[in-house]
């Protein structure tokens, strides 16, 4: 199996060329953009929460915001 095109001679990618398959494909371009910022909101407060709660556990020590957590989750 070959994966030679099929004419010879292909176009050279322009930015007129991107911008007009990008337009083509808008709906799933917008829904991936929004998946990958949730995804990054999401993923940003774990890391943050990690000295607070090494605080909390391992030291012995009540952290305000952690109390504000649980007040919100419970």
């Amino acid at each position: 199996m070959s994966f030679e095109p099929q004419n010879e001679r292909q176009q050279p990618f322009t930015w007129h060329s991107i911008w007009r398959v990008a337009l083509n494909h808008r709906k799933e371009l917008i829904i991936a953009n929004l998946v990958a910022l949730l995804a990054a909101i999401a993923s940003v407060p774990v890391p943050l929460l990690m000295p607070l709660l090494v605080d909390e556990v391992l030291l012995d020590q009540p952290g305000a915001i952690v109390a504000a957590v649980n007040r919100f989750f419970s």
